[in-house]
């Protein structure tokens, strides 16, 4: 809620920032900076309740029922309203754009079908960890966690400089990308991996 009215309070892409005061600035860089750490640690909530639990083939299905069923009901319905309601605004003005209107109505369509996602694989996911040590899978998430964010920082910080088309071509899409690294980091505190560690450490690591 907060990253969200955040937003709209503040557009970023506007360039009305240039005339807002320096305390303003700030809380708006504070605010956005805060309210964007809550889909990681939702996730990571996400692996530490639900990983490290035994699933068999009649838990599997009870907690489909239970969590991925409502979840794409709930999905398919507002998707229908938010359909018929652009077909609406979009013919009764036509000088709103189609496409910009879309935007709109389904820019944060994006989490249901990844939590969806992460539900409906969250079983398997769990079953295959188990075999591992969680050593072993820290080292696996480090590797992760360096292709999906270290990288895109190094290519734009590049692009800041004029230094265009430096890109490393790599797929994250088995792993389920950022998110599921957020899932499994879940899963690692759960296990202990980061008990040893300074908060200090943590809190960079976000």
């Amino acid at each position: 809620m907060f990253i969200h009215a955040t937003d709209g309070i503040y557009i970023i892409s506007s360039d009305a920032i240039l005339n807002y005061t320096i305390y303003s600035r700030i809380f708006n860089f504070a605010a956005l900076f805060i309210g964007r750490i809550g889909v990681p640690f939702f996730l990571m909530i996400t692996g530490y309740l639900l990983l490290d639990r035994e699933y068999d083939d009649a838990r599997v299905e009870k907690f489909w029922k239970k969590s991925v069923k409502g979840l794409i009901i709930v999905t398919v319905i507002w998707s229908i309203i938010y359909i018929l309601s652009l077909q609406f605004v979009t013919v009764s003005t036509p000088r709103i754009n189609y496409a910009e209107a879309g935007t709109l109505f389904f820019s944060h369509m994006w989490y249901m079908p990844m939590i969806i996602g992460m539900y409906l694989s969250m079983p398997f996911v769990a079953a295959a960890l188990k075999q591992f040590k969680v050593q072993t899978i820290y080292q696996a998430m480090i590797v992760f966690s360096l292709l999906a964010f270290l990288m895109p920082f190094i290519t734009t910080v590049c692009e800041m400089h004029g230094i265009n088309g430096v890109a490393l071509q790599y797929c994250l899409g088995f792993s389920s990308g950022v998110y599921g690294i957020y899932i499994i980091l879940g899963y690692l505190i759960k296990k202990g991996q980061f008990k040893h560690g300074k908060s200090y450490q943590f809190a960079l690591l976000q």
